[in-house]
């Protein structure tokens, strides 16, 4: 019985032992795990979403799995996914819905539970029958403008019709639109802090940013969105706070 128990302690003990190496080999292998970090909420580009809700948007002449859905039904689709994606990139989104007036549905926001909610509760005629496209891109501006210095931004128009309601002509506030980029794409590249890396051109949509071996250089086809801001880690790109007040306000 004592030897039986003896070889059975002694069993025990070359297991552990055998365990205890194997462990120890695992961390010697050092194995890493490589997972992206979620990116940190308001770093990214501020994304102002304009959704027309006027009568026109009722109209039933778009068919999905065979059933008759609104021209809002899947323009709140698209709303969705495409601020979903954003969101999740880091970007921050915000909501303008217009029909005779225009008003703001949803702030900035890198919550997306938040839009969601904004979102669901959009129906047609909201904000009235009529189209005041004008008012509500000078709104989408408005709000734009007042995000931090420095962050790129976009206005992103949704609508079936012309203007035909509210008090700024669509022109002008397509100009006023225009100057807050135009700040943007008066950008200086600083080419003492420019490493040539190549982060701005990999996310420029417009491909206007080249590089030489030293710094990069921005382009005619910029259209001053922004998203080169968020992707530069060094500091390299520079817009002076003054320029981005007058374009606005000039």
């Amino acid at each position: 019985m004592a030897a039986a128990e003896s070889a059975f302690l002694t069993a025990v003990e070359s297991f552990l032992r055998a365990a205890a190496l194997v462990c120890l080999a695992l961390v010697l292998a050092d194995p890493v795990a490589l997972h992206r970090a979620p990116p940190e909420p308001g770093f990214g580009l501020d994304l102002m979403l304009v959704l027309d809700t006027s009568g026109s948007m009722r109209a039933l002449d778009a068919e999905v799995e065979l059933e008759a859905r609104t021209r809002l039904d899947l323009a709140k689709q698209v709303v969705s996914r495409f601020a979903a994606e954003r969101v999740a990139e880091g970007d921050r989104v915000g909501l303008v819905v217009f029909g005779s007036s225009a008003f703001t549905q949803c702030p900035l926001t890198s919550d997306g539970r938040l839009l969601d909610a904004a979102l669901e509760r959009v129906e047609v005629g909201m904000a009235g029958e009529a189209t005041a496209l004008g008012d509500a891109l000078a709104l989408a501006t408005q709000r734009a403008q007042a995000a931090p210095d420095g962050s790129g931004r976009l206005v992103v128009l949704l609508t079936d019709g012309r203007n035909n309601a509210g008090g700024v002509p669509p022109d002008i506030a397509a100009e006023r639109a225009q100057r807050l980029g135009t700040a943007f794409k008066n950008t200086r590249v600083k080419t003492d802090l420019c490493t040539a890396c190549g982060e701005c051109a990999d996310v420029c949509w417009f491909d206007a940013i080249t590089m030489t071996d030293d710094f990069a250089i921005k382009g005619d086809l910029c259209i001053g969105c922004g998203y080169c801001f968020d992707a530069c880690s060094t500091g390299a790109l520079e817009v002076a706070k003054g320029d981005l007040v007058a374009s606005v306000f000039e």
